[in-house]
């Protein structure tokens, strides 16, 4: 298992590096120094989120840099697992707040474009395939993220894709409309 494989690895690569894992969540690391906390890790999937001194920041970076092909490092503003992060600084002492937003990405979310809408049992088309695939890969991000009231149906209709109809495109423009409305989602198929 993939997923599984991949935690593994970030644990061994934390606990090498003289992290311990929280009892509460096991995605949170602590560094600890004479007893109190020097540095604090969470992640999620490959999203890491961490803080300390600067010296710490940079140790974790360098651990984190050696052992993954790292994208990029934000710092100010970035996103961790859907929401946008800003660190402002409030006064000259240091004294910083953190604000953090979940920007509205469901209504940038395109329909489906249904070349043969009049035929519901008609197969879909390549391009009704692809619009498929867009439409419910971002609702299910939604789904798992912040609605769980969307897993049913965008679970539901991911189960139709080896025999893709119509019909089966047709509903998930109506679950991403219901989605955009924020309304309780009904899929039957």
């Amino acid at each position: 298992d993939a997923s599984r494989m991949w935690y593994e690895r970030v644990h061994e690569v934390l606990v090498l590096g003289g992290f311990q894992r929280s009892l509460v969540d096991p995605a949170l690391y602590f560094r600890y120094e004479k007893g109190e906390v020097i540095s604090v890790v969470l992640f999620h999937v490959d999203d890491f989120l961490y803080s300390g001194t600067d010296t710490e920041i940079s140790k974790f970076e360098e651990l984190i840099t050696k052992s993954f092909v790292v994208r990029g490092i934000e710092e100010v503003k970035f996103m961790f697992c859907g929401f946008q992060i800003e660190i402002v600084e409030c006064d000259a002492d240091g004294e910083f707040q953190i604000q953090y937003c979940q920007p509205d990405k469901i209504v940038n979310i395109q329909p489906i474009n249904l070349i043969q809408p009049t035929d519901p049992s008609a197969y879909a088309n390549p391009g009704e395939e692809s619009g498929f695939r867009s439409v419910l890969g971002a609702l299910q991000w939604h789904g798992n993220s912040t609605r769980p009231d969307l897993t049913f149906g965008v679970s539901k209709l991911l189960g139709e894709t080896k025999s893709l109809q119509v019909k089966h495109c047709i509903l998930a423009n109506k679950l991403l409309r219901k989605a955009k409305a924020n309304d309780p989602v009904k899929i039957a198929s």
